[in-house]
């Protein structure tokens, strides 16, 4: 016996990614700022020196994303975390969006989506950087958490890009 495992390919995650409403994909993106009882989100459009959109970046001081997360959370379509529960964790808002799909939202805006996080785990803080390219939906990158001081806000900030400018490595 052989046992397959269900593997989403590229064209049906644009499908899932794709919207026509740029300002629900970029809500997408706050959404998630407020889900991680970030009680301040900023949303930049970032100009060249043409005055054409160069990246767009959202900002939060939320609780970031641990590693533990970010590996199931950026490797799995659907099974959110938010399924199991019905408010965050420390302001005790009322959760938006249980469908673990979100983040692929950046595909409407950009080519490339690039996460930087801080969260504190077991009294320390942390920092890690995730990426997704849009040619190639079902991977992401993630790197191992470099310890930062203490002192560090937590928080995310998710960089829009049109093009690979951004990769991890």
């Amino acid at each position: 016996m052989v046992v397959l495992t269900l593997k989403a390919k590229n064209d049906h995650l644009q499908k899932v990614a794709s919207t026509r409403d740029f300002i629900k994909a970029i809500a997408e993106f706050v959404w998630n700022a407020l889900d991680a009882d970030a009680p301040r989100t900023n949303v930049e459009l970032v100009r060249n020196a043409l005055g054409g959109l160069e990246s767009i970046v959202i900002r939060d001081n939320g609780t970031g994303i641990t590693k533990v997360r970010a590996e199931h959370d950026f490797e799995s379509l659907g099974e959110s975390w938010k399924l199991h529960t019905a408010r965050t964790p420390v302001l005790g808002r009322a959760l938006h969006g249980k469908e673990g799909q979100g983040r692929l939202r950046f595909f409407s805006l950009a080519r490339r989506a690039v996460w930087e996080t801080v969260y504190k785990e077991n009294g320390k803080r942390y920092r890690l950087k995730i990426g997704i390219d849009a040619d190639q939906l079902s991977s992401s990158s993630v790197s191992e958490p470099e310890e930062v001081p203490a002192k560090t806000q937590t928080g995310t900030t998710v960089e829009l890009a049109p093009s690979k400018r951004h990769l991890i490595g």
